[in-house]
């Protein structure tokens, strides 16, 4: 049975205390910063948008895409992936290997011209399309 008290020379109880409550302090790792590695640039990534991002107006050939606090830049070239198309802009053309150069219009749009005009006012693009650079590291 383990004792839970000592008795030091003066006679005088003292509760034992337990190793584990007491943590030993430790120093910094000599070793820590040996491989460090600097601060990097994440590279761009497709980002998948809402259902039916892109908005078309009759007679226009000026897309506006919805992607919610995008960040991108006028003059950025923004490919789509895993798009439909509709009404007048073909499911080749939204998925174009090549991209889009856009024009911002707002922190959550932007647009890029089509080849064709739309033939009605509507929002296509489906529910797996992504927006992202034309080329994606791996």
């Amino acid at each position: 049975m383990q004792k839970l008290f000592l008795i030091d020379q003066d006679k005088n109880f003292r509760i034992k205390k337990h190793p584990q409550l007491e943590p030993k302090l430790h120093g910094g790792d000599p070793q820590g910063l040996r491989n460090a590695r600097p601060a990097r640039t994440e590279p761009a990534v497709a980002r998948v948008l809402d259902l039916n991002p892109l908005i078309l107006t009759l007679g226009s050939s000026t897309v506006s895409v919805f992607e919610e606090n995008h960040g991108r830049s006028t003059g950025n070239v923004v490919r789509f992936r895993n798009g439909t198309g509709g009404y007048g802009i073909t499911t080749d053309e939204v998925n174009s290997t090549t991209g889009y150069s856009i024009t911002v219009t707002d922190v959550d749009h932007y647009t890029w011209n089509s080849t064709t005009t739309a033939s009605q006012e509507a929002r296509i693009g489906g529910g797996s399309i992504s927006a992202g650079p034309v080329t994606l590291s791996s």
